[in-house]
């Protein structure tokens, strides 16, 4: 993803305002976690997915933000305004990356593009590695802290929020049920997705007694 995406990802979440799906809790005081979709799920593609981010925020806003790409890469973009000011270096060897281990990365891989980007990883405690004509930066569980799991905060979702999600499961239950209907008219077997359908409404059920409980 380009630093422009990302710029354009810190200005939406300093506007308050998501036009796509957005879900979030906080790993420490000045980072949170968030899926993210770059847009609405359009059918095309069977493995449309939301991006993680990590929002660095400070007393005020966002200044900078990290895209983990699930071990293989971690890009990161710091708001012009707030550079040369620790924010990112901080959050990252805090809270990130101590988070990650935690969450159960095994290794985290890193690239970079120029020395003062490598010297970075380099303090974050990654080493270099050859990959063939390639250069990348290795950080493992041993060269980072312990995360302190007290500073997880979920942030929990409003009753108007659980039905919302209520509607949603049952609704595309009823959706797979159409489609099971087709393949039973065309083949007689409906591939297992009767059984996913009574999952999902299952499942709406259990959300409700759930959130009854707590």
């Amino acid at each position: 993803m380009k630093n422009e995406s990302l710029e354009k990802f810190i200005d939406i979440y300093n506007s308050g305002v998501w036009l796509v799906p957005m879900s979030s809790y906080k790993i420490s005081s000045d980072v949170e976690v968030a899926k993210v979709w770059d847009k609405f799920p359009t059918g095309k593609l069977c493995n449309e997915e939301s991006y993680r981010f990590f929002f660095i925020t400070n007393d005020i806003e966002c200044v900078a933000i990290v895209l983990d790409m699930e071990g293989s890469d971690i890009h990161w973009f710091v708001a012009e305004k707030h550079r040369k000011q620790g924010y990112l270096y901080k959050a990252l060897k805090d809270s990130i990356f101590p988070y990650l281990f935690d969450d159960g990365r095994k290794e985290q891989r890193a690239t970079a593009d120029n020395s003062e980007n490598e010297a970075y990883l380099m303090r974050q405690g990654f080493k270099r590695r050859t990959e063939g004509v390639e250069v990348a930066y290795y950080l493992n569980a041993n060269d980072v802290s312990k995360y302190d799991k007290s500073q997880l905060c979920r942030i929990s979702l409003s009753s108007d929020e659980l039905e919302a999600i209520k509607f949603e499961l049952r609704r595309v239950s009823g959706e797979i049920r159409i489609i099971r209907d087709k393949l039973e008219c065309a083949n007689g077997e409906d591939h297992g997705l009767n059984n996913i359908a009574c999952d999902l409404c299952n499942f709406a059920h259990d959300v409700e007694f759930y959130f009854q409980k707590t």
